[in-house]
């Protein structure tokens, strides 16, 4: 299947290659971009440290933070830490960052660092726990790329994957600003709450059980392409 991807450069590059070894194509156009933000050290130590994107640690960690447990919501996120140099992290399948809150407060966390992006999104906090939210990157957002458009009049995409909110907002956007008939393509989801984000009119919309990739590429058939089972 030829699938475009819509994720941050370094993100869609990991997919791509993913989806070559299932015997897929890629195409990338990427619709945002990361920037790191400079962001303060903290003056005392977090009990914890929430990850809900694996971008926000793009940009490094202090030293001061490498030793604190890191709950990270999915395995993109935890593997991002790891390789960022945290040394004690936990992959925790929540459905969103509420879920990865209460998730981590069972575990006894009553206080936390949440290190996030700058269009966060709010979530309840459970009762007892403290959470100071620090910006460490920004997405800029991005225009489809030339490439993309041709593909997308000329019916060379099966599926589009949307991974965020504001990704599939953007989409959504691009497509209505370059009159590309919607009806004409099909997009996979990350959550139900994109559903919301990208309306309606769409040749096809499928949702991801979890908010993981793994999850996606289930809900889109790709998994199992090259053993010949859709």
């Amino acid at each position: 299947m030829n699938i475009l991807l819509t994720r941050p450069e370094r993100q869609s590059r990991r997919t791509a290659a993913r989806l070559a070894g299932l015997g897929h194509s890629a195409l990338a156009s990427p619709l945002l971009k990361i920037v790191p933000a400079r962001w303060p050290v903290p003056d005392e130590r977090p009990g914890a440290i929430f990850l809900t994107s694996a971008n926000a640690v793009a940009g490094g960690v202090p030293d001061i933070l490498l030793d604190v447990p890191v709950y990270a919501m999915g395995r993109a996120s935890a593997d991002a830490a790891r390789r960022a140099g945290l040394l004690h992290v936990e992959s925790l399948q929540a459905a969103g960052a509420a879920d990865l809150y209460e998730k981590a407060a069972a575990r006894g966390v009553r206080s936390a660092l949440h290190l996030c992006g700058r269009d966060l999104t709010d979530a309840a906090v459970p009762p007892g726990m403290t959470i100071r939210h620090v910006m460490t990157y920004a997405a800029e957002a991005c225009p489809l790329s030339a490439d993309a458009i041709d593909a997308l009049r000329g019916g060379k995409v099966d599926l589009t994957l949307l991974y965020s909110s504001r990704t599939a907002a953007r989409f959504a956007s691009e497509v209505d600003r370059l009159a590309i008939r919607r009806g004409a393509q099909a997009v996979v989801l990350i959550g139900p709450a994109l559903e919301t984000v990208i309306g309606s009119g769409w040749k096809d919309v499928r949702i991801a059980a979890m908010p993981n990739e793994d999850a996606l590429l289930a809900a889109a058939g790709l998994l199992c392409e090259r053993q010949g089972v859709r």
